[in-house]
Parts: C-alpha cells; sequence; structure tokens
C-alpha cells in the first residue's frame, strides 16, 4: 500500500471513530419545575432560575470542569418554568457536558429545599426528575434585612451576560438593603 493510501485510510478511520464516538451525555431536557413558598405552599411567580452546565475533560486525577454554559428563565403565575431541550453531544470522545446547578432568586427568599426530595439525592437524580416534570423547589421567605445580606449571592463564573434579567433583580435587593449596586 502506497503512502497516500495508508494516510487516506487512517484519515477515515480516525473520522469514523469521532462520529461512532459522539454521544449524548446526561439529560438533555427539557427540564421542568415549580417553585413554590416553603411556608405556605403557594407558587412563587417571577422567580428567576438559572441553569449552569459545565464542561468536563480529561485530567491526571480528576476531570477538568470548566464553565460551558448558563440560561436564565423566570417563573410563570403558577411558579412554573421550563428550561427548553439543548444538545449534549460533542464530537469528542475526551469531553463531556453536565449540569452543575440551578440558582434560584426573588427578592427576600433563599433556597429551601426539594419537595419530597431527599437531601442526600444527586444532582443527576434532580434533573431526571425535571424531565419527568415532577420537581417542586422550595424557597422560603426572609424576614429581616441580615437575613436577605446572607442570602445576597452572584451564580460563581456564569458571565454576565447570559444572566442579564438575574443581575437585575440582584442589583435592585442589593439597593433596597442599602448595598452599592
Amino acid at each position: 500500500m502506497t503512502r497516500r493510501w495508508r494516510i487516506l485510510v487512517l484519515g477515515l478511520l480516525g473520522l469514523v471513530v469521532l462520529i461512532l464516538g459522539t454521544r449524548p451525555v446526561g439529560a438533555a431536557g427539557p427540564w421542568r419545575g415549580q417553585v413554590i413558598d416553603a411556608e405556605t405552599g403557594q407558587p412563587l411567580e417571577g422567580v428567576i432560575v438559572v441553569a449552569v452546565w459545565d464542561k468536563l475533560s480529561p485530567g491526571v486525577i480528576h476531570p477538568g470542569r470548566d464553565f460551558h454554559d448558563a440560561l436564565e428563565v423566570v417563573t410563570d403565575s403558577e411558579g412554573r418554568f421550563i428550561i427548553p431541550a439543548r444538545s449534549l453531544t460533542t464530537l469528542n470522545p475526551f469531553v463531556s457536558f453536565e449540569p452543575r446547578s440551578l440558582v434560584f432568586f426573588k427578592s427576600a427568599y433563599t433556597w429551601s429545599g426539594i419537595r419530597n426530595v431527599p437531601l442526600y439525592t444527586s444532582r443527576d437524580e434532580i434533573w431526571k426528575l425535571m424531565e419527568k416534570d415532577s420537581a417542586t423547589f422550595e424557597l422560603r421567605p426572609l424576614r429581616t434585612k441580615q437575613e436577605r445580606l446572607n442570602a445576597l449571592r452572584r451564580p460563581g463564573d456564569v458571565p454576565d451576560s447570559l444572566i442579564p434579567r438575574y443581575l437585575d433583580a440582584y442589583g435592585a435587593e442589593s439597593v433596597q438593603l442599602g448595598l452599592k449596586p
């Protein structure tokens, strides 16, 4: 076999491996949930929900984990939200995408838990519950200024351009609490 043919065969073989190595990773949505007041059980309208995904790549001891993407949505009058389905496939067989977290923000509220889901439930199981439309997230009201100050947090490494509504609400809450926006 000539050198040219070997290079062509190896190139085609590499292409086949890449194509066959493409795989969906994790739950691909859509993900649905409802946000309620933990004390009253009433739906909370206008809660900003930020979903964050990471890119995992090979590492020496642990996989490398870097920010991949984020999406923000807002709950409706029934406290419901939908995070649209997305492609979590990659041509690189050594890289995968994984849901990292959900961040909730509503003035004078903080995270409380997920109704009827044990505290030790894995992140993957929670995202799968959301695919089945069976996740109810509870936020509890904050009564004092100090509680509100303690609960005021921004999502970690998410670029500002991906969370404009969150940042607007965060800024308004900061001003309301006497902080600089």
